[in-house]
């Protein structure tokens, strides 16, 4: 399991949403790891916290259909999101891929 480093965050807030972003270095990878979370302010959602990663990255690289996309990236908390999110993190390997919705 690679070493996860958080090297920046800010939150910044828009009319429906608060938007914290980081920056990361993962052991192993040259390329920097952006990631947000997004509270969205909608008062009727139950899962009001979504993550995203800048990169995706192939747990079997010599499958081309491994490509890893989280299978939930919701939360009830921040801090329910922000542990999914690093547990994402913590299992990346090398060989990534842009996330295009990122």
């Amino acid at each position: 399991m690679p070493f996860v480093v958080e090297n920046h965050r800010r939150t910044i807030s828009i009319e429906t949403a608060e938007i914290t972003e980081f920056s990361y270095t993962v052991e192993g990878i040259h390329e920097k790891i952006k990631a947000r979370i997004t509270e969205s302010l909608d008062k009727d959602n139950d899962w009001p916290f979504y993550w995203e990663v800048s990169h995706d990255y192939d747990a079997f690289p010599d499958k081309p259909t491994s490509l890893m996309s989280p299978s939930s990236r919701n939360g009830r908390t921040f801090d329910e999101a922000y542990e999914s999110m690093r547990a994402y993190l913590q299992n990346m390997t090398p060989h990534l891929r842009l996330n295009e919705q990122y």
